[in-house]
């Protein structure tokens, strides 16, 4: 724990930060149904991993931040998961790739950003060909039609559309690698101060975040697996069955760690006050 290598902890800050986003903006832009949410995402990531690039230039701290990025993701709130972590380690390889044959120039970055943010696009594609077949393009097509006679003459045809929207998120990325680039060096060129930390946290233990019990590899794993495994289970199974299942789950958790238990009773003690002092107002009021 005292000797992590600098460039794991470098990707681990940048993919940190991109699977925040992933978690929290993506998770709102997802259940709001917003178009083209995954590109938007995409970009954002594209655009924190090229300025990171720009700030540390070592190989291979892309994909090591991708990494991270996709198993913090694999613990986020949603019943689709696998999806999200195979299009977000794609498109980390695929920057990883025209970075390294460029050599981590500017148009390697442009390059590889504008394609890696046309990934969740095309995964759209063969995710609709994958379910429906390839009857989805005469369904499409059929609905090009039935639109153009309501509407009248459109301006473009069907697979001009796809070439626009591809156009689009190409353009899209190029924003985001140059957005990037210009981050990363303005990063450079800024002097930040030194950060100090009080006494008491310079000498920060690892073990000292779970109290007396300490930290298990085995129970992370275990922890990382069973997370979607609920999810999944609350997700397919009847009530009957994802309801003992979810509370014996539970139940191992509050005997493991009562230190976090105790912080919920707090935060529902809270929660409680402030209820009954707006129950208590609204009596006055009436």
């Amino acid at each position: 724990m005292n000797k992590l290598s600098p460039l794991w902890l470098r990707a681990s800050l940048l993919g940190s930060v991109w699977g925040t986003v992933e978690i929290v903006l993506g998770s709102f832009l997802h259940n709001i149904r917003l178009p083209f949410a995954g590109t938007i995402l995409a970009s954002i990531g594209v655009c924190i991993l090229v300025a990171g690039q720009n700030m540390w230039n070592e190989r291979g701290l892309i994909w090591r931040a991708g990494l991270v990025c996709a198993l913090m993701k694999s613990i986020s709130p949603s019943a689709v998961i696998l999806g999200p972590m195979a299009g977000i380690l794609s498109e980390t390889l695929v920057l990883e790739f025209f970075t390294r044959i460029s050599k981590r120039t500017l148009i390697g970055f442009i390059i590889g950003g504008s394609i890696a943010v046309c990934l969740p696009f095309l995964q759209t594609l063969v995710n609709l060909v994958i379910i429906y077949g390839l009857n989805i393009a005469r369904i499409y097509l059929g609905f090009y039609e039935y639109a153009g006679r309501i509407l009248g003459s459109l301006p473009i045809g069907p697979y001009d559309a796809i070439a626009v929207v591809f156009v689009i998120t190409f353009t899209l990325g190029t924003a985001a690698g140059i957005l990037g680039i210009i981050i990363g060096k303005k990063a450079v060129s800024t002097d930040v101060p030194a950060v100090r930390f009080p006494p008491a946290q310079e000498h920060f233990r690892w073990d000292d975040v779970s109290g007396k019990r300490a930290l298990s590899v085995g129970l992370l794993v275990v922890h990382i697996v069973s997370i979607p495994a609920m999810l999944l289970i609350i997700n397919n199974a009847r009530i009957l069955v994802s309801l003992p299942v979810v509370s014996g789950y539970t139940a191992v958790i509050v005997w493991l760690y009562p230190g976090a238990w105790n912080r919920f009773k707090k935060a529902a003690s809270g929660f409680s006050s402030v209820s009954s002092r707006c129950w208590r107002d609204c009596f006055w009021a009436i």
